[in-house]
């Protein structure tokens, strides 16, 4: 871990820190290849705007130096960028000098990802549920305990990953990413406005089937509308688009089509790679 900041560099947090006292700050999660960010500006708009959110002043320009310096270090690979509101601050309250810090981390692409790439994902349903915070909603914020509970939940289920729903029983996402599905000419995925996070990869694929006239729709809608889905596939920065073999959901596997989602992958290709920066 390496940490980097407007006054200083220490190569740990600080037990003041209020990332590590309170879960105060958020983070993103990039693939870097030759020192350059895929969906860059994606990335920017939400440190920038997830930041705001939660009032911590960042300066955009000291935030592109660091994507810069980060992105050169690692070369290529998994680069994770966490924004602290910096440290102290009595109890929960911060102070008002309090300054902004930033921490960097650099990971391998995960080693299992080519493998589902190639024959899909199995899925299942998770029990654990999110709970509803429209503050937070859309949100990469440090507070992920829900998502420690899931992946625990996870590691005794039969699937690579699960879908994750909210106690009112709609769908929301996956356990580290978003889901979309395809059925009668049509892409679906949840709307995030109680909880769940918004991804960058999610952003990307909504703005380029908005400009490519792919038909979308955003909305409410519980687990069942997947079961006659004819594709599935889960999103975030890294994973890309993975499509999803099955989904087991009350004692039945549902299985679907990986085709559409590989005609998507191409037929995104170029422009994923032009947004590379």
């Amino acid at each position: 871990m390496m940490t980097t900041s407007p006054t200083a560099s220490t190569p740990h947090f600080a037990l003041s820190d209020r990332a590590a006292n309170y879960g105060d700050g958020v983070f993103t999660t990039m693939c870097v290849e030759d020192g350059k960010i895929a969906l860059r500006n994606y990335h920017e708009r939400r440190l920038l705007s997830d930041a705001e959110r939660l009032s911590i002043v960042v300066d955009q320009a000291h935030l592109k130096c660091h994507l810069d310096e980060q992105a050169a270090k690692i070369g290529s690979g998994v680069l994770k960028v966490l924004l602290s509101a910096g440290e102290g601050g009595r109890g929960y309250a911060r102070n008002e000098e309090v300054m902004p810090s930033f921490h960097a981390s650099y990971h391998s692409l995960p080693a299992h990802y080519p493998r589902l790439a190639r024959t899909g994902m199995a899925l299942g349903i998770a029990n654990t549920r999110l709970a509803e915070q429209p503050l937070l909603a859309g949100i990469k914020h440090l507070n992920r305990l829900e998502q420690v509970l899931i992946k625990a939940e996870i590691a005794s289920m039969q699937c690579d990953d699960a879908l994750v729903l909210d106690y009112k029983e709609t769908l929301i996402e996956a356990s580290a990413a978003n889901v979309f599905w395809y059925k009668q000419g049509t892409w679906f995925t949840p709307e995030l406005l109680s909880s769940g996070v918004a991804g960058v990869m999610r952003g990307f694929l909504l703005d380029w089937m908005a400009s490519h006239q792919v038909p979308v729709e955003v909305g409410r809608f519980g687990p069942a509308h997947l079961n006659d889905a004819t594709a599935v596939m889960l999103t975030n920065a890294v994973m890309t688009a993975m499509p999803v073999k099955s989904l087991q959901s009350k004692g039945t596997v549902h299985r679907f089509d990986l085709m559409p989602v590989t005609a998507l992958q191409r037929a995104i290709a170029h422009d994923y790679k032009e947004s590379y920066a």
